[in-house]
């Protein structure tokens, strides 16, 4: 093979290999339920009956066995509609294997969430959707992180990204609150802290964010998604946003 050959058949290589990558992204499985009767009348209990399964970019097989029993708990109430099935649109199969690995809780959080957003953009959901839906679930916080990891990812992006933190919004946000500091007001100056290191759209965005997690309405929702809408971030600038509002009201730092 001559050299400009092989020139072209690497570049050719190189061009092809994103999409056979992403084309790896795919469900298995039929994705039947069957309704239960759960208690309270709530009937929110679905039971799985064949097995089925998602191949992440990564490779990975996420699969829900014959019998598991779900509800959504791990899909905030704002992004569920039912309209006479379990679950309806492009994030209807990944809410499933979603919801399966909240529960188990043998994977980490982060991965499950990433997951949920490769899924939905497998099944044809929009840039949109899929990065407002997953970044309401990221900061929800239904889904538990793994048991045994106790390394948060505001101190795993600090370690790997230091250059993408302000100096005194990385110190404010680890340090021990100050004597006689309530929880609100801890907050209070976490907010501020973050917000002055902001441009003006990824503040909006932080805001929404923040909004959505104190309370998952459909109308902060929707506040969130018009803002990322108008503000289109990069995936890795809005997972950013993602973690510097679960580090300013994390979910053990109640607001009283």
């Amino acid at each position: 093979m001559s050299r400009i050959s092989l020139v072209i058949a690497t570049a050719a290589a190189l061009l092809v290999w994103p999409i056979a990558a992403a084309s790896a992204q795919e469900f298995f499985g039929d994705f039947e339920f069957q309704w239960l009767n759960s208690p309270g009348g709530k009937h929110r209990d679905m039971k799985v009956l064949s097995a089925v399964s998602f191949r992440s970019a990564s490779g990975k097989l996420w699969t829900v066995p014959a019998g598991t029993v779900i509800n959504g708990a791990s899909i905030p109430r704002a992004l569920w509609t039912f309209t006479g099935s379990p679950y309806v649109g492009t994030y209807r199969r990944a809410s499933v294997i979603h919801d399966h690995y909240c529960d188990v809780r043998t994977e980490l959080q982060r991965d499950v969430h990433l997951m949920f957003k490769e899924g939905m953009r497998a099944d044809g959901a929009s840039w949109l959707e899929a990065n407002s839906k997953y970044l309401a679930v990221k900061v929800a916080g239904l889904c538990p992180e793994k048991m045994g990891v106790d390394i948060s990812e505001f101190e795993r992006m600090m370690e790997s990204k230091p250059e993408s933190l302000d100096q005194t919004m990385r110190d404010e946000l680890i340090a021990e609150p100050a004597i006689g500091e309530s929880p609100s007001e801890r907050y209070e100056r976490n907010r501020e802290t973050v917000r002055s290191s902001l441009m003006a759209g990824e503040r909006v965005i932080y805001d929404r964010l923040i909004g959505f997690k104190l309370d998952s309405s459909e109308a902060n929702f929707a506040a969130l998604e018009s803002a990322i809408s108008d503000y289109r971030l990069t995936d890795g600038r809005l997972e950013e946003l993602a973690i510097l509002a679960n580090a300013t009201v994390p979910e053990d730092y109640p607001l009283q």
